[in-house]
């Protein structure tokens, strides 16, 4: 597992299957999916999400999100507002 603490953005190129979590994340997060294709999935919401090259997404609330790279991927997460964490699990 990587662990990424702190930051208002972070770009991290995931491997096919490999899981990003977001444990309570600050309402307005965006993800965006820059190259290959994304998976997302939202405690509390009862849609999943799937992403291609140039689409992106955002949090709503504060709910826990994980995003799966279903192929290799690159993926930007931005908040203005506050500084939040990752954890990558491989």
């Amino acid at each position: 597992m990587i662990a990424i603490e702190h930051r208002k953005q972070i770009d991290l190129n995931l491997h096919q299957h490999e899981v990003l979590n977001l444990s309570h994340p600050h309402p307005g997060v965006s993800i965006e999916c820059e190259q290959g294709i994304i998976w997302i999935t939202s405690a509390g919401d009862i849609n999943d999400y799937t992403l291609m090259a140039g689409e992106s997404y955002v949090a709503q609330d504060s709910g826990s999100l994980v995003i799966e790279a279903v192929q290799d991927a690159v993926v930007n997460l931005k908040d203005a507002d506050e500084e939040f964490s990752v954890h990558v699990v491989v």
